[in-house]
């Protein structure tokens, strides 16, 4: 019995997460205005019924859709901003990662969410709970770094935070408008200028000591 009940629920959530994957396709290609609970139906091979047996509709989906996906980015984040002393080389790292790597998918559904939070108090809540999460969080990294002297203690951090997160919805508005972002060669040093603007008293010594950690870090990976 225990068993039979385990697995019942391992179909269930197996099932959900199917719906997730198919909905978030869908919200991407087609819109989340144009996509219907059979469209998602279709993609993920469920019955309409099996849908509204597991969500009440497709505001719903929406919702578990931008709280998975966006808060996969946002533990990505803060874990990669948590292993970098100098938060605001940290910043100039993930720049480059999104210019190198990007995640078009991602940065789509969030243009989503942004216009359906326009017409929906319930997507709106979600999204700036992982907004305001976000900022939150870079804040908190932001004053301990002006504490250890890393970035200038002047600077207000609140809006240091902001400057951090904006470009990313930047290039998510730029992207569904068919504009084609600046190459790296352009971008980063830009970045980089921006970052050292706000830099503190300690800020040099802390860059030289994450350089040397890497060519470390390097050294160590070719002789393994």
């Amino acid at each position: 019995m225990v068993q039979n009940g385990r697995r019942s629920q391992q179909r269930s959530a197996a099932t959900r997460e199917r719906l997730l994957d198919a909905a978030a396709e869908a919200f991407i290609e087609r819109g989340y205005e144009r996509t219907t609970v059979a469209d998602i139906a279709r993609r993920a091979s469920v019955t309409v019924g099996a849908i509204y047996g597991n969500y009440r509709g497709k505001s719903e989906i929406l919702l578990k859709v931008i709280r998975s996906r966006l808060k996969l980015q946002n533990d990505a984040v803060e874990a990669f901003v948590k292993t970098t002393p100098d938060v605001n080389q940290a910043f100039v790292a993930l720049t480059r990662g999104r210019n190198e790597r990007g995640r078009p998918e991602t940065r789509a559904l969030l243009l989503e969410a942004f216009a359906a939070a326009r017409r929906d108090p319930n997507v709106r809540a979600v999204v700036a709970e992982l907004m305001l999460g976000m900022v939150r969080f870079m804040t908190s990294q932001i004053r301990a770094a002006q504490e250890k002297g890393l970035i200038d203690a002047k600077v207000h951090a609140p809006s240091l935070a902001w400057l951090y997160l904006i470009p990313a919805a930047g290039e998510a508005f730029a992207e569904a408008s068919g504009l084609e972002l600046p190459p790296q060669k352009g971008w980063i040093p830009v970045v980089e200028r921006i970052a050292a603007a706000f830099a503190g008293p300690n800020a040099s010594a802390a860059r030289g000591l994450n350089q040397k950690r890497r060519r470390t870090h390097e050294g160590q990976q070719l002789l393994a």
